[in-house]
């Protein structure tokens, strides 16, 4: 079976048995250009032209054995057996019901392949006027409609209008099951007009008609190559890669995503595509909750790559990634690496995340932490008093408290440690710096 023959099958056709002919395409396909709603199985306000919202049929627990047969087979895309059943319950079956559903099934079969020859010789072999007729129409509205949008294509000047319309041929193609040519209309959106809008949404669409057909590799492939078209176009560039690496995700083949966008960042160093790559390829390893590795490659992509700073969320994950890689260090008791890693992030771009999050104090205080780590405690005391003058200086005092009352421990000054540690747990009993002083004091 063509590999885009499956689109829908797992998702609809096992969980609705009402299998009817084609009745709804001339509508769906006869909306103006204008409309701006897309057509076709990836538009979730549209119903399958090929299904009606409601049709006879019984329910799933009285179905007839056969009719049951050749639904699963129809469910699981064996379109060769569920047409060798129906044709079997055709010849066999007295229960017009029966027939009206083993006929329904036969031709949806055709029809899932855009095969109207097959589905006009089913419907004739069944002697069902009706849904010959319907067929007849349904494929002469689908012509029509290809025809307009090529018609438009050959003959404007405007290339995002002819843009559009290609785009639209190749959604016509793939409602009415031309898998093949969807491909290649989807494809010509993006070899000649690479620089527009209309490319970034053909490869989105390509993609997914491939990874909902069970081609999870032709997907990804789609991706590749829809980059590798214009590497200097932002549009594409940022489409292909963040589809890439969503579709790894959802394939649980992260390694993969990773291993394709490295290349296509390497290959294509200085242009939108290596910026693009090189941030979705940071993306992935954070989504693994590899921050540091993250903040690794998200700091060099922001070194080396000038395109990068046109990447508007880049300096909020960069900062993000880079706060929670020192922490990780810290965590780890690596305290020279966290405090190279707060360092950095002190000095990167400015971004709203570190504005919401980590205050002036917040950061010294943690550095101070690192600091505490290393025992280097008249530098945590120098930190301490320098955090008390910043901003936030107000929300961190119960840190501040217990830090000031480790270096003096540290230093020997007894008094002095006990003292903070009281004064820190008589003001924030309750919270976590508080319960550290008073672990401390009962030691």
């Amino acid at each position: 079976m063509h590999g885009m023959a499956a689109v829908g099958y797992r998702r609809c056709t096992r969980q609705v048995v009402t299998l009817l002919c084609a009745a709804g395409l001339a509508a769906v396909l006869s909306r103006p250009a204008g409309a701006g709603v897309p057509i076709g199985p990836d538009a979730p306000r549209d119903q399958y032209w090929r299904r009606k919202e409601a049709g006879p049929g019984p329910e799933a627990g009285s179905m007839d054995l056969r009719v049951r047969q050749l639904v699963e087979a129809f469910g699981r895309g064996d379109l060769a057996k569920a047409r060798d059943l129906a044709e079997q319950a055709l010849a066999k079956a007295a229960d017009n019901r029966v027939r009206r559903q083993a006929t329904g099934v036969l031709i949806e079969s055709y029809l899932w392949e855009g095969e109207f020859a097959g589905a006009r010789r089913a419907a004739q072999l069944a002697g069902d006027a009706e849904a010959l007729t319907s067929i007849s129409q349904t494929e002469a509205a689908y012509r029509a409609e290809v025809a307009r949008w090529q018609r438009i294509v050959a003959s404007s000047k405007d290339p995002a209008q002819a843009a559009e319309a290609q785009l639209r041929t190749a959604q016509a193609h793939q409602a009415a099951g031309k898998w093949e040519l969807a491909d290649a209309s989807y494809r010509k959106v993006i070899a000649r007009y690479p620089g527009l809008p209309q490319a970034a949404e053909a490869v989105v669409r390509l993609a997914n008609m491939h990874f909902l057909g069970d081609n999870a590799d032709a997907a990804i492939a789609a991706c590749v190559w829809a980059a590798e078209q214009e590497p200097n176009s932002s549009w594409l560039a940022e489409a292909a890669t963040h589809k890439l690496a969503d579709l790894c995700i959802a394939a649980k083949a992260p390694d993969l995503g990773r291993a394709e966008l490295h290349s296509l960042a390497e290959s294509f160093h200085g242009t939108p595509l290596s910026a693009w790559a090189g941030y979705y390829g940071g993306d992935l390893t954070w989504r693994n909750a590899r921050w540091e590795t993250a903040a690794e490659g998200w700091s060099r992509l922001w070194a080396d790559e000038p395109f990068a700073r046109h990447i508007p969320l880049l300096p909020e994950r960069l900062a993000e990634s880079r706060y929670r890689a020192a922490y990780e260090a810290y965590d780890q008791g690596e305290y020279e690496e966290a405090l190279a890693w707060f360092g950095t992030f002190s000095e990167g771009p400015p971004s709203g995340w570190r504005r919401r999050n980590v205050f002036d104090a917040r950061l010294t205080l943690d550095t101070a932490d690192c600091y505490a780590g290393l025992k280097q405690w008249e530098k945590v005391l120098e930190l301490v008093a320098q955090a008390t003058k910043q901003k936030g200086a107000d929300q961190q005092e119960d840190h501040a408290l217990y830090l000031e009352g480790c270096a003096h421990w540290g230093l020997g000054n007894w008094d002095a440690a006990v003292h903070a540690w009281q004064v820190c747990l008589q003001r924030y009993p309750l919270t976590e710096w508080g319960n550290r002083a008073r672990e401390r004091m009962t030691k």
